[in-house]
């Protein structure tokens, strides 16, 4: 049955899912406050039934600081692997 949504899902999915949210909520400059929203609750519900999504306290507190070390370790590593870096900025 192609069809049935499980009530429940693996941590590791809706540890992917919140990440996806945090990337979302700050690329796209959305307020965290949204998770509140009533429509977008149910948006989620819609899209996977069993995922519990955090407080907005949660999503803008410790799983953007998350995203944010992988971001930095992202970085790091690039720094790391180049020969040459250059600081400044180009007048034309």
């Amino acid at each position: 049955m192609d069809w049935f949504e499980p009530e429940t899902i693996l941590p590791s999915k809706s540890a992917s899912i919140t990440c996806a949210l945090v990337r979302a909520f700050v690329c796209c400059g959305i307020s965290f406050s949204i998770i509140k929203n009533p429509f977008f609750l149910e948006f989620l519900r819609e899209m996977k039934p069993g995922y519990v999504p955090p407080t907005s306290e949660l999503l803008s507190g410790r799983y953007l600081n998350q995203e944010i070390a992988k971001i930095n370790k992202n970085i790091d590593e690039i720094i790391k692997k180049s020969d040459i870096l250059i600081l400044g900025k180009f007048f034309y």
